[in-house]
């Protein structure tokens, strides 16, 4: 077996110059893109210089991606000694104007097939003592992104994830590196219209070859993140704490408003409250608090036992409750909640993305599958509920939208990386869109606690030692009513307790070094 490169996205850009750089260093090399033609002119003209290079033509949003690109590395008789995760595109524009499958394709592929390859070909890498891992992430992983909140929330989490692996994997030979380019020169920027702005056209930007410069020099000097341009360096720190309402006046103009139209007339009349997760913790204290309201509550979960006993305790309080069992993990149960609801003579007034799946332990030894099962519940079914159901509640001025994060989102701390990367994800994704949604009376707020007395937090495998004792935890009752109360105050984030936003705050101000690891058993 022979050492390679794999690149994705390798047919244009930063992708195609990471290829380029591979050969000259007379690397062997697999490049993966859906574009056919332009891939194999590449891997043609690597041939033609004396260099193993084969394409892979294949659509990272397919969930068999990860199985297609090992199985042709393995009839090659290579292994991957350097994985280049480059594959993306950009989405710009009024989330609620773009379809939904749109908004999920690219969580396919900037999260969960980023993940997948990753965590594929770490196990080989840490067993051989070598190799290294980029992931292009982006300038945008730092702030906000009105118009541009699944991009920037996907950003979010590949810089997230990649310096919480980064510290796991000290010691072991392999080199984690996330490069968060700003502009560049690329096919990727000049067809997109945030380029023909006159604020960007005073952004400093550079070739894509400068940018795989730095990522592969980056990359052997062991550096965890590279930002290329010292501009973009010295703008990563303040950029964390630029509100995105800021963001969103000095972009005025340059995209259009949500095409919204007029108010359904044909929507069932009555308004219902979504809450997942509802079956325990968190996201029963919510329910609760929901049927105070004396409005319909619709409690989805996997366990009917569970949501038929809280349904039949909100009926009591003059509630109307509607039980819907789903598995959020699994492609369509969107579509599950939403039949539901028409089928009750419903529409949904307020979701609550509180469903969540929480692993710690290295990411190299929890598993693959468990790992991108969690990506399906934290990431993938938070897009799709939230922007399922967000038009309608922009055409009807009305409405709101509670995602449940997390104050490791701040954090992203070795042993928990893609549970606090899912949770950057969901932080950038409900700061974006709350910009987005103001002017349209929907409120989206992320709740944010710290470490909540609930089964969720007791399953865990984390060290019940001195500094887990000392750590003040908060009840599930707390933390609904701080979430709840913030949603009707239209507020964006709420951490409920003073210990956690200080925490949150120290989080983000220090160095990476500084982030603590995750104690587990």
């Amino acid at each position: 077996m022979k050492p390679a490169v794999v690149i994705t996205g390798a047919a244009a850009g930063i992708g195609r110059e990471f290829a380029y750089i591979a050969a000259d260093k007379s690397r062997s090399v697999l490049l993966a893109d859906r574009l056919r033609e332009p891939l194999e002119k590449v891997a043609a003209e690597l041939s033609d210089r004396g260099v193993e290079a084969y394409a892979c033509t294949i659509d990272l949003a397919a969930p068999t991606a990860g199985k297609l690109i090992e199985g042709a590395l393995l009839e090659r008789g290579l292994y991957c000694d350097v994985l280049v995760n480059n594959a993306g595109f950009g989405l710009l524009g009024p989330a609620v104007d773009t379809d939904v499958r749109v908004h999920l394709e690219m969580v396919a592929v900037h999260v969960s097939a980023l993940t997948e390859l990753t965590l594929r070909f770490l196990p080989g890498m840490i067993g051989r003592r070598a190799g290294g891992i980029i992931n292009v992430s982006s300038i945008a992983a730092y702030m906000a992104g009105p118009n541009m909140a699944t991009y920037n929330a996907s950003k979010a989490y590949v810089r997230a994830f990649s310096n919480a692996l980064a510290g796991e994997l000290k010691g072991t030979g392999v080199t984690v590196t996330c490069l968060c380019p700003g502009m560049v020169h690329t096919g990727f920027w000049n067809d997109l219209a945030i380029n023909r702005t006159r604020l960007f056209n005073f952004l400093p930007s550079l070739p894509a070859r400068s940018i795989a410069d730095a990522g592969w020099k980056g990359l052997q000097a062991g550096k965890h993140t590279v930002v290329p341009q010292l501009y973009y360096k010295l703008a990563a720190v303040p950029l964390r704490f630029v509100p995105a309402q800021l963001i969103k006046r000095l972009t005025v103009g340059m995209f259009n408003r949500p095409m919204i139209g007029s108010a359904a007339t044909d929507e069932a009349q009555r308004p219902a409250i979504v809450v997942t997760g509802a079956s325990s913790g968190i996201g029963r204290a919510i329910a609760r608090y929901a049927a105070g309201e004396r409005t319909d509550v619709m409690l989805v979960a996997r366990s009917k036992d569970a949501l038929d006993g809280l349904a039949a305790e909100l009926q009591l309080m003059g509630a109307a409750a509607h039980p819907v069992v789903a598995d959020l993990s699994q492609e369509g149960a969107g579509e599950v909640i939403e039949r539901a609801l028409i089928e009750k003579g419903l529409y949904c007034d307020v979701i609550v993305n509180n469903a969540g799946l929480c692993l710690a332990g290295r990411a190299s030894q929890l598993g693959l599958s468990d790992q991108l099962k969690l990506l399906s519940v934290n990431v993938r079914a938070v897009t799709e509920l939230t922007m399922r159901f967000l038009p309608a509640m922009i055409r009807r001025r009305r409405g709101g939208v509670l995602n449940v994060g997390s104050v490791g989102a701040y954090m992203a701390a070795p042993n928990m990386a893609v549970y606090h990367a899912s949770k950057a994800y969901v932080a950038s994704l409900s700061d974006s869109l709350a910009s987005e949604t103001s002017d349209f009376g929907v409120t989206v707020t992320c709740l944010s606690p710290g470490v909540v007395r609930t089964p969720l937090v007791d399953r865990l495998p984390v060290k019940r030692d001195l500094l887990f004792h000392l750590t003040p935890k908060s009840t599930p009752e707390f933390t609904a009513e701080a979430g709840w109360r913030g949603l009707r105050a239209g507020r964006r984030l709420v951490i409920p307790s003073w210990f956690d936003r200080a925490l949150a705050f120290l989080f983000v101000v220090s160095p990476r070094a500084a982030i603590p690891t995750i104690p587990v058993r």
